[in-house]
């Protein structure tokens, strides 16, 4: 199993199509909020609500079972303090071991007490020293594959 993750495009959403026609073998293309944009235009994107999505019926979160793993998706704006901790205690709450979340426009990827922390970044708008990214995730069976994607065509991988 394969997924597309990315946030944080604030209304430069051309990039999800392209995105589409590159990686025509994934099976979730999943937006962590702050997407800008009626998320009916873009039906093939699961999207949770993030602090700047205004559009009616957008879920906060969202759970996914996949492969034996259960996701939580979440835009992560409402964790005040502790982001991370917080995280945690939410993905261990509802029974997940993988936690997807943006706001932060940072990339990264790692496992603490068990649960995978994924954040894909900003395309468009990183709030670090690296280049704009998203994340493919590669799930077979107990391993967990995560590449951030760096706009200049380098890559990072987190694999357990």
């Amino acid at each position: 199993m394969k997924a597309i993750i990315v946030s944080d495009t604030h209304y430069h959403n051309e990039c999800l199509y392209e995105i589409q026609e590159r990686y025509k073998d994934v099976d979730y293309f999943i937006h962590c909020g702050d997407l800008e944009d009626d998320p009916r235009d873009y039906p093939e994107w699961i999207v949770v609500k993030g602090n700047s999505d205004y559009f009616q019926g957008m879920p906060s979160s969202i759970v996914l079972e996949i492969e034996g793993h259960r996701m939580l998706v979440v835009h992560s704006h409402k964790c005040i303090a502790y982001r991370h901790l917080s995280l945690i205690h939410d993905a261990l709450v509802k029974k997940c071991d993988i936690v997807c979340f943006g706001h932060t426009h940072i990339a990264e990827a790692y496992k603490e007490q068990g649960i995978y922390i994924i954040n894909p970044g900003s395309i468009w708008f990183p709030r670090s020293n690296k280049p704009g990214s998203y994340v493919l995730l590669d799930i077979q069976k107990k391993k967990v594959k995560a590449q951030i994607i760096y706009n200049d065509g380098n890559q990072e991988w987190f694999t357990k």
